[in-house]
């Protein structure tokens, strides 16, 4: 099914608008179906960051079809559930909300469009905030170093599950990935290391893990556009793509 509305339109597996291209595609990697969405945007605030209910806050949580109908949604991807942990770094659409510094693998979207990991005890949430920082999260792991596909984690989800994930190629430009999981015959889920080299093959130069397991889902165009373990389960935010004005 295609529509339209003036210059922008939707088909099955793509999004069109003077400002916004969304292109999806269902591959297969590692038996398990994997979900890219390569991103293309003329406007970083058009890459937003959504919270369940609409505002920041501990047991807050809802689905993320829930939550992306709610911000308009193009196209939104579970994020990294800051709702669960107490510490970290949440900056989101050019607030900060968190500002505790004890976490591994801190992920930041500035507002120029660069994409950046900073190490544990790396990221100084004051200096980059008046550098522009405009989205952070915390889950993790770093996926990618200087390009190139990461082999060792040191993280205790680095085997094979269901997959959610941002990845980076130059300012403006992104993917986002989510792979179905633990269920059989159908789709296993990556390893770390294998989602590693999947940002690889798509050219990425930094890749970013977000909340995975039954969390990870990919929402298009209102509906649940992947197959999410045990229809998937509520969160605390989402990140995902939306018209500006």
């Amino acid at each position: 099914e295609t529509y339209y509305s003036e210059l922008t339109f939707y088909t099955e597996d793509s999004y069109h608008s003077p400002g916004i291209n969304v292109a999806i595609s269902k591959i297969r990697r590692y038996e398990s179906v994997c979900y890219v969405a390569d991103i293309c945007i003329t406007d970083i605030e058009q890459l937003k960051t959504g919270f369940a209910k609409g505002k920041f806050g501990s047991n807050l949580r809802d689905k993320v079809e829930t939550i992306a109908k709610e911000h308009d949604a193009i196209i939104a991807i579970s994020g990294d559930y800051y709702g669960i942990r107490q510490n970290g770094i949440v900056i989101r659409n050019g607030v900060l909300y968190r500002n505790n510094n004890d976490y591994e693998d801190v992920c930041v979207l500035y507002k120029d469009g660069t994409l950046k990991v900073f190490g544990k005890r790396m990221f100084n949430p004051e200096a980059e905030m008046k550098a522009g920082a405009y989205q952070s999260w915390c889950f993790g792991p770093k996926l990618l170093l200087g390009g190139k596909p990461i082999t060792d984690f040191k993280s205790s989800i680095k085997g094979v599950n269901p997959r959610c994930a941002i990845g980076f190629y130059e300012p403006g430009h992104y993917a986002f990935v989510v792979v179905d999981g633990r269920q059989k015959d159908y789709s296993k889920g990556l390893s770390l290391a294998n989602l590693s080299e999947l940002f690889y093959e798509l050219g990425c130069i930094e890749a970013y893990n977000l909340d995975g397991g039954q969390t990870a889902v990919m929402v298009f165009d209102g509906k649940a556009y992947s197959s999410p373990y045990k229809g998937g389960r509520s969160i605390s935010d989402i990140v995902y793509l939306t018209e500006t004005g």
